[in-house]
């Protein structure tokens, strides 16, 4: 077949064009290992700091269990919020309305550590106990449990019960604190090294498949031809409006069906544009993947030296 000899005639430009998109893409993959390589490093230096900040371990939670009446008592036996009692104490956290009425309420655990840092660990939302601005007290219920009430009289009181095992809290405050400026760039290096290598994707299908392909035109009415007007197929689905130059691949239109004058081409053998723009538009994303991961290293190398000094 004529196609296939088209082919053949191509070789020393298929070569060509194959030389000059893997040369491209061999730079850019190996920007993208040192890129790799630069956010892995600030990666082990900056995130167990990060996790043990954000994530620390705390010696127990709080976690609700009901609710129960309380009755008049010894006034002596509620204890304040916010007593300090072996390095806990528990505090209640409210948001206000506008006329200052309390919309949520929630009974929060705070631990002290030995350097004097203080961490939320667990906390129990107030739904049916009547919260007002005065807040209110714990008192004593059963063992190692206790029961908040916002008054001292007859009142259903929320039970607490303090869990004594470590587990970890996440500090919603210290997540975007100064000193885990180099986690922030560990994300953002990331995002810009899977950007790059989403724009690197289009030069390895060019180098490895399409660079191989014979340019033709699709024609509206679905025939598909050479630049001589050689027939060649028949694409499946549907045509463009107008004739358009497309990337077929060498084995399309070498098996015909018995039934039909010109073979089917599968739309998966069959590539928009012609050599001259995916060349183009793959050496630019290419550039672009570059950039990207030049600037991901650029900023890592930054910020683990400033992480190593101290800074």
């Amino acid at each position: 077949m004529r196609f296939s000899h088209n082919f053949a005639e191509e070789e020393t430009s298929t070569r060509a064009r194959r030389t000059i998109v893997a040369r491209e893409l061999r730079r850019t993959w190996i920007i993208l290992v040192l890129a790799v390589l630069a956010i892995l490093a600030l990666a082990c230096v900056a995130l167990p700091a990060f996790v043990a900040d954000a994530f620390p371990v705390c010696r127990g939670t709080l976690e609700a269990s009901g609710h129960a009446w309380l009755r008049p008592g010894d006034a002596s036996a509620y204890v304040p919020l916010d007593t300090d009692r072996d390095g806990v104490r528990y505090h209640l956290d409210t948001v206000e309305s506008k006329n200052g009425q309390v919309t949520w309420a929630r009974i929060v655990r705070i631990e002290t550590g030995v350097s004097g840092t203080t961490c939320e660990c667990g906390g129990v939302v107030l739904r049916d106990a009547g919260v007002s601005n005065a807040g209110g007290a714990l008192m004593p219920f059963g063992e190692g449990t206790w029961v908040y009430a916002d008054n001292r009289w007859n009142v259903e009181g929320t039970v607490l019960r303090p869990i004594e095992r470590p587990t970890r809290h996440l500090q919603r405050a210290r997540l975007l604190a100064r000193r885990h400026l180099p986690t922030m760039i560990v994300l953002v290096a990331i995002l810009a090294l899977g950007i790059a290598a989403i724009r690197a994707r289009s030069g390895i299908l060019y180098a490895t498949r399409l660079h191989a392909w014979a340019e033709a035109r699709l024609e509206p009415s679905g025939r598909i031809t050479t630049d001589g007007g050689e027939p060649i197929g028949v694409i499946s689905g549907n045509a463009p409006i107008a004739t358009v130059s497309v990337l077929v691949a060498p084995t399309a239109g070498k098996k015909r069906e018995v039934y039909r004058e010109m073979p089917m081409i599968a739309r998966a053998h069959v590539a928009l544009g012609s050599h001259a723009l995916w060349r183009d538009v793959t050496r630019r994303h290419l550039r672009d993947a570059r950039a990207l991961a030049i600037l991901g290293t650029a900023c890592s190398m930054a910020a683990l030296a400033a992480r190593m000094l101290g800074a």
